[in-house]
């Protein structure tokens, strides 16, 4: 597995950002639970001016098995791409059903989260990131940070659910880049880079 550095990840998005100056720049964070996504995306959220981080957590909800992608699409993906700003309403784990956020036109937007690359998001990615920690490492933070309710949902079934999006679409094949997220406190310090004229 060949394996990029942070500092290449964000250097690759500051080109694109700078070439696509008035477009929205999208970027996946993909990975399995624990390997530190989310911890990379915040990093590279604050690490770029003007850009905007989306959970796909925040598309969960009662009978949705996975992700609502098709809600995603409708409120996130549709309005930016069409240069209007995007209104999204907050449904994750622990979001309180009526929370809005918004994002404007024309800005980097991070999209993080497990299976968030996943080909039903059917999004125009301009750089996909596979965040690589080993099973043993994953399920070590994951035991530590959750209670034993949520515990039991990741063993019973978001355990299975990611393997199998795993086997079926090979997302850390498609990775444009693939990073490890076991050394997160390694990761270099960098003064913000510029994002869009409007940030």
């Amino acid at each position: 597995m060949n394996l990029s550095s942070i500092a290449d990840v964000l250097a690759r998005i500051a080109a694109i950002v700078a070439d696509r100056r008035e477009e929205t720049v999208w970027v996946g964070i993909d990975g399995f639970g624990g390997s530190g996504k989310t911890t990379l995306a915040s990093w590279l959220a604050a690490s770029i001016n003007g850009s905007h981080l989306v959970s796909i957590d925040d598309f969960a909800g009662p009978g949705v098995a996975t992700w609502d992608f098709d809600r995603f699409r409708r409120q996130v993906v549709v309005p930016l791409d069409r240069g209007d700003p995007a209104s999204y309403e907050r449904r994750g784990w622990g979001a309180p059903s009526g929370t809005w956020l918004t994002i404007p036109a024309g800005s980097p937007v991070i999209v993080e989260g497990v299976s968030c690359t996943d080909s039903r998001a059917a999004v125009g990615w301009d750089l996909t990131v596979w965040v690589h920690a080993d099973a043993a490492e994953r399920h070590r933070r994951i035991r530590l940070r959750d209670d034993a309710e949520t515990l039991a949902r990741w063993e019973g079934e978001w355990w299975p659910s990611e393997e199998a999006y795993a086997a079926e679409q090979h997302p850390i094949k498609r990775a444009d880049v693939v990073v490890s997220g076991e050394f997160p406190g390694r990761w270099p310090r960098i003064s913000p880079v510029s994002g869009p004229p409007n940030a």
